[in-house]
């Protein structure tokens, strides 16, 4: 459902005198050759026009054109959201195709949108394409269901195949090679439609013939490049896979580009330095050791270093202080440089301890929300009127509350710290039999992300019987700064050292691939970056699927099992934690995925 006043893209014709759907495939043969002679393809076939969304009918919605101001009713599946709009600006403006008028018009918003910020196309894919395709106005799937542009959520399991019907137009298919997203697509000499479009490997005895020259073959020989509409329902998990190869790719070459951008600004900062040669060479920073510090301090995250002032000033006045302050860029030390551009504290807005300045608006009163400031007004309130806090300091002006009666600081007893511990530990157990069969299937999805920190909590948690008692690791546990695997590794498993979660390469999966993996062990590294204070072994089983397949009731039992020891009283919040995985009315386990199973139970 649209919003009013939403603003969008309307795809219309040249002319602005009809709706024009550029994903569609000409209806014949006679209107194919028309358009390739004329080259009536992608933009040159039709045009953006900014609109905003007047009434959402349904099928239909009626729409404002910003520009003409003329009201018009548009298929609501042909309308583009606003951010993806502008990837076809950007894709256009990249292209040999920037001389059409239409795309002159509209320039200057996608110039405009620039300086606000910068356009993702990867980030789009991976939020709102992943798991959809962008097809064409009439796609039938293997169910019979008719959809128009989009398509979701994609399939999760491959279909069989099937035998070819020449015929009846059906080729068998062996790989999906790459991928466009359908800004890319509308602009591809090979393309010209607005659809995702992928280059497909063909099976025998097409695999061998040379495409290359035909209006949508490449130089890969036996592929050519086929709009969404024209691959089945059942290869989604194909289109999954060459999505997210493409997404790696988009990545590396961001990166290797910001790379170059930087070493080209380096050059010129290095052939500006060699200009200015014959200057006096810049101040030297003195040399000291600091062993010879009367006074260090140890660093917060890296206990084994420590840092010390070489000298301090010999007056605080502001004369003495800025006697040594850089006056020339020389002379600022090695990674620092001057404020660009230059400026002085005279008349400025700066934030200096003893300088404010003209700030505008310091209470930030456009941060002010109405309803979030009468509901915090409100929480403490009732919680006095029901008398479970009383009012205090309103005398002295410190205003805080205190508990009411009846809530009274209390330590628990030896008999419930007991309880606590062995629950604790039946918990643990319930962990260490899921961690040797983690399935393949849950560690590629976003959903298994939690699994590896998860275990990694608990890998170092042991809640004391006394309260005299220590966690092991002093005071812990700790959530670890990264996560590294061990060297010895298979070569197609890789981890984020960020969060833990497991990157898998499908270019470097064996052809035989093995029932198990054993022995994956993960290094939990300290914030230092250096030292690994604990490690964490899992097995990964390639046959099991994400729910594990009933491979998780027998730790859900260890689970319950274990809770029988803690008081009804206490009992009652850890089962509300358990929800997700168990149905404590019927007393049977529920149907979970593993990282969701993980999730709940390190709760």
């Amino acid at each position: 459902e649209r919003r009013p006043d939403e603003k969008c893209w309307a795809w219309r014709s040249l002319d602005l005198a009809q709706n024009r759907d550029p994903s569609e495939i000409p209806a014949n043969r006679g209107d194919h050759l028309k358009r390739i002679n004329t080259g009536l393809w992608g933009p040159k076939y039709a045009r953006l026009c900014a609109v905003s969304v007047m009434e959402d009918r349904g099928a239909n919605v009626q729409v404002k054109d910003h520009k003409a101001k003329q009201i018009y009713e548009v298929p609501a599946s042909q309308l583009l959201p606003w951010y993806e709009g502008l990837l076809v600006l950007d894709s256009i403006s990249r292209s040999p195709m920037t001389s059409l008028p239409w795309f002159q018009e509209l320039s200057g918003i996608l110039v405009q949108d620039r300086k606000e910020r910068r356009l993702s196309s990867t980030l789009y894919v991976e939020k709102r394409l992943l798991d959809a395709a962008v097809t064409g106005p009439t796609t039938v799937d293997s169910t019979g269901t008719c959809w128009q542009h989009r398509r979701r959520p994609l399939r999760k399991e491959l279909l069989p195949p099937s035998g070819a019907d020449p015929d009846g137009g059906w080729f068998q298919v062996d790989d999906l090679l790459e991928y466009l997203p359908p800004w890319e697509s509308l602009v591809h000499p090979k393309c010209g439609l607005y659809q995702e479009f992928y280059l497909v490997q063909w099976a025998a005895p097409h695999r061998s013939i040379d495409y290359s020259q035909m209006e949508n073959g490449s130089d890969t020989q036996g592929a050519t490049w086929e709009p969404d509409e024209c691959i089945p329902d059942g290869l989604d998990v194909l289109r999954v896979k060459v999505k997210q190869k493409w997404l790696e790719l988009e990545q590396r070459n961001r990166q290797q580009r910001e790379r170059q951008e930087a070493i080209k600004q380096a050059k010129s900062t290095r052939a500006g330095a060699e200009a200015h040669a014959d200057e006096p060479p810049a101040k030297k920073v003195r040399n000291f050791n600091p062993a010879a510090l009367q006074k260090l301090y140890k660093d917060v995250f890296r206990p084994n270093v420590h840092h010390g002032i070489s000298q301090g000033p010999s007056s605080t006045a502001d004369e003495v202080i800025k006697q040594g302050w850089p006056k020339k860029p020389e002379d600022y030390p090695d990674g620092h440089t001057a404020s660009n551009p230059p400026g002085f504290c005279g008349e400025c807005t700066c934030m200096e301890d003893w300088h404010l300045g003209d700030v505008p608006d310091p209470n930030k009163d456009y941060l002010r929300n109405h309803n979030r400031d009468r509901t915090c007004e409100r929480i403490p309130d009732g919680m006095i009127y029901s008398g479970t806090v009383r009012r205090r300091g309103t005398v002295t002006g410190r205003h805080y509350c205190e508990p009411g009666g009846g809530y009274g600081r209390s330590s628990p007893g030896a008999d419930l710290r007991a309880a606590l511990w062995h629950a604790s530990q039946g918990l643990q157990n319930a962990l260490e039999q899921v961690a040797p069969s983690l399935p393949l299937q849950a560690l590629r999805e976003k959903r298994g992300a939690p699994i590896v920190p998860c275990m990694a909590l608990w890998s170092g948690q042991i809640i004391p019987m006394s309260p005299f008692e220590e966690h092991v690791g002093a005071h812990g546990p700790y959530i670890p700064s990264q996560y590294r695997l061990a060297k010895d590794k298979p070569a197609w498993l890789g981890m984020k050292a960020s969060n833990g979660s497991f990157a898998i390469n499908d270019d470097e999966l064996p052809a035989l691939m093995p029932k198990k993996v054993p022995g994956v062990n993960v290094n939990l590294v300290e914030p230092d970056g250096q030292q690994a204070f604990a490690s964490l072994k899992v097995s990964i089983d390639t046959q099991v699927v994400a729910h594990g397949s009933g491979c998780l009731d027998k730790p859900t039992l260890e689970v319950i099992r274990a809770l029988q020891v803690v008081p009804a009283p206490h009992r009652a919040l850890i089962e509300t934690r358990l929800q997700p995985i168990y149905d404590f009315a019927s007393r049977s386990g529920k149907q979970v995925h593993v990282g969701t199973w993980v999730k709940a139970v390190s709760d």
